[in-house]
C-alpha cells in the first residue's frame, strides 16, 4: 500500500480526444414510422446505440468513417 504509484523517471500524458456526435432516426420502409428498440451500430468500433420511441438515437465517435446498419429490435 506504500508503494509508489509511478515510478521517478515515469511519465503519463492525459489527452482529450476529439469526437462527434451522430444523431439519427430509424424509420420502416414501408410506412415510414419510426422504430422504436432497433440497435445503431457503428463499424469499426462497434459502438452501439438504441433507439428511443421516437426512433431517434445519437452515437458518440471519433472522427473517421464508418458504417452504420441498425438491427430490428427482438
Amino acid at each position: 500500500l506504500d508503494e509508489p504509484i509511478l515510478s521517478p523517471n515515469s511519465a503519463y500524458r492525459i489527452e482529450l480526444v476529439p469526437s462527434g456526435l451522430l444523431h439519427g432516426m430509424v424509420t420502416d420502409a414501408n410506412d415510414g414510422m419510426p422504430i422504436a428498440g432497433a440497435t445503431v451500430t457503428a463499424m469499426p468500433g462497434g459502438r452501439t446505440a438504441r433507439t428511443d420511441a421516437t426512433g431517434a438515437y445519437t452515437l458518440r465517435l471519433r472522427p473517421g468513417s464508418y458504417q452504420v446498419t441498425a438491427a430490428s429490435p427482438p
